[in-house]
């Protein structure tokens, strides 16, 4: 699995960091992220937000293709993981992500960026639906809005 990890983290920094494990290292300090430019290993929260996400994500690919080995594809549903990385990270990402997609995966984005939409379509191509679920849009295309769900007040 963390070989998995690594070629996956790898793919998504486009070959400048790697993802190193020391198992007899202290327990919170077994991960590292190798850059691989300048030769140096770094803490996880020694790295930017955006590389770490990067990472978290590969982790969780390569988690969910040992969790389900053989039996159907678990989907990977991501929560604007992507906000903060820059345009060619992003689109390594949504590649690689399309990949698994295309090898039939689900992958799920979830965002409330309009740009991020393009950007998941620049990079997959005719492999990536969007759905858009504002209610502008729901009322454009005649579908009841979203349900809202309201909880009662708690009992005094």
């Amino acid at each position: 699995m963390l070989r998995r990890a690594q070629a996956w983290f790898e793919t998504f920094t486009r070959h400048r960091w790697a993802l190193t494990f020391d198992p007899r290292a202290a327990a919170d300090d077994r991960f590292r992220a190798r850059d691989l430019e300048r030769g140096e290993a770094r803490r996880l929260e020694e790295l930017s937000t955006a590389t770490r996400m990067q990472l978290f994500v590969a982790v969780r690919v390569a988690f969910a293709a040992e969790a389900e080995r053989g039996r159907h594809p678990l989907p990977i549903v991501l929560d604007e993981a992507l906000t903060t990385s820059d345009a060619a990270r992003f689109e390594a990402v949504a590649r690689a992500l399309g990949t698994l997609a295309r090898g039939g995966r689900q992958v799920i984005y979830l965002s409330a960026r309009h740009e991020d939409a393009a950007a998941w379509r620049a990079a997959v191509g005719a492999g990536c639906t969007v759905l858009e679920l504002s209610p502008e849009r729901l009322a454009r295309d005649g579908a009841a809005p979203p349900a809202r769900l309201a909880l009662p007040d708690a009992p005094a």
